[in-house]
């Protein structure tokens, strides 16, 4: 599996966005008057989706097919239709990064057509698996989810599309749309895709990471739960799209009910015989990060009375003002995942256990210092807080350089003679199933 050419490039791909976020952020801190000359009003942009376009979709195309076939042991490894969408989509998002730092208006077009494609094919191939998968396991619900969290993340994208468009000054959106189309994106891409996809792939991923067993009722919430999902993101997003404060809260309330269910399904497998690497510790409180974002969510969306007839320009500023906090659990969920599946998919042996052991040495100070740091910013004065969140993202950093440096030393000692071939579906081992105790 090490040699599947999706994983190679997505490697590096990976590696060249978090260069990028750290050269930006320098760069910000260096000389921020420059930057928010040459920026502008496209500086928040720049800010946000560097790190959700470059790293957290990116991650999403290829982890969620990975899961997805894994889950419904359907079809195996070698196709190249995965490094096809990422392509696409690294092609679209540098496209679209280059029209906002340089102002080239046009380049956001052929860019966001790029990110789409790659998305509704990952949604089609999602379904197709689906429809066709003869030996599903028990977990196999949870790509349902994915399909939901896809399906959502492509509305949001015709709304970003537009507000990019706007803010480019290609084609100015009135400004009641302009709100409503903000909204939705919001709603669609991050609560929805992003807040779905972590949530549900954690009820199998820390179970997995720990060592332990998933609870046997998870099939069974899963497929209760997902009409429930279904019909809360159709309400939210109508709320979004019509501006309706009630519509947003309760189908808000009624996603969140069901993420902080799936947040439940994973932490509760760890109270038993749980192995507290560093993977599980990163994932569990990014967790509880998601967590408090969730909750916090929940409480900005409340209809207030004293509202204008514009109240929802405000609660977008207070959705904004959220961000550092989903940020900070995205950012961990994704480095434990990574931690777990990178040194994975390069092979099963001893290089592997060796990897494992090299991450989880003093894992808990080091999860515990980080996490630390970044209460920290959000409760100091601003200026320490300033020094505290800078911290805290060298942090990030530091141990993602960490990782780095593992899998190069993991794929320079791997056995070559070791069979790369993939099971076919009916016989292979379900990495991600309950009753996985392999490491």
């Amino acid at each position: 599996m090490r040699k599947a050419k999706v994983y190679v490039y997505y490697r590096w791909i990976l590696a060249g966005w978090v260069l990028l976020i750290l050269g930006f952020t320098l760069w910000n801190q260096v000389a921020p008057q420059f930057v928010s000359a040459w920026f502008g009003t496209r500086l928040w942009w720049m800010s946000i989706h560097v790190f959700t376009l470059g790293v957290v979709a990116t991650s999403i195309l290829v982890w969620a097919w990975h899961f997805s076939v894994t889950l419904l042991r359907y079809s195996d490894f070698t196709s190249q239709q995965p490094l096809w969408r990422l392509l696409l989509h690294t092609a679209g998002s540098v496209l679209s990064v280059l029209a906002f730092a340089f102002s080239f208006g046009w380049f956001l077009l052929p860019g966001f057509a790029l990110i789409f494609v790659a998305f509704a094919w990952l949604l089609g191939a999602i379904w197709q698996a689906l429809r066709q998968a003869a030996f599903k396991s028990q977990l196999a619900g949870v790509v349902r989810y994915y399909a939901l969290a896809t399906g959502a993340f492509l509305v949001g994208l015709i709304c970003g599309l537009l507000l990019g468009l706007d803010l480019l000054g290609v084609w100015l959106v009135p400004f009641l749309w302009r709100e409503a189309f903000l909204l939705t994106h919001i709603f669609a891409n991050v609560v929805t895709f992003v807040g779905i996809t972590i949530f549900v792939t954690l009820g199998t991923l820390l179970p997995t990471t720990s060592r332990t067993k998933v609870l046997a009722q998870t099939k069974d919430i899963l497929a209760a739960a997902f009409p429930v999902a279904l019909f809360a993101v159709i309400v939210v997003l109508s709320g979004a799209w019509f501006m309706n404060p009630w519509l947003i809260f309760v189908g808000f309330v009624i996603l969140a009910a069901v993420l902080l269910t799936l947040a439940v399904l994973a932490v509760l497998p760890l109270r038993v015989n749980a192995h507290w690497g560093f993977a599980p510790q990163t994932l569990l409180l990014g967790t509880f990060w998601l967590v408090a974002a969730v909750l916090l969510l929940g409480w900005v969306t409340f209809p207030s009375p004293a509202w204008t007839a514009l109240p929802l320009a405000q609660l977008r500023v207070e959705i904004a003002l959220l961000f550092p906090v989903v940020l900070v659990g995205a950012a961990q969920i994704l480095l434990g995942s990574l931690a777990y599946l990178l040194p994975m998919i390069i092979g099963l042996g001893p290089a592997l256990q060796a990897s494992y052991r090299s991450l989880d040495r003093f894992a808990e100070y080091r999860v515990f210092l980080l996490n630390l740091l970044f209460l920290g910013s959000f409760i100091a004065p601003p200026q320490p807080a300033q020094v505290l969140w800078l911290l805290g993202l060298f942090g990030l950093f530091i141990t993602l350089l960490q990782l780095a440096l593992v899998v190069v030393r993991q794929l320079s000692t791997a056995d070559p003679t070791e069979p790369l071939g993939v099971a076919p579906p009916q016989h292979r081992r379900n990495l991600l199933d309950s009753n996985n105790r392999q490491l």
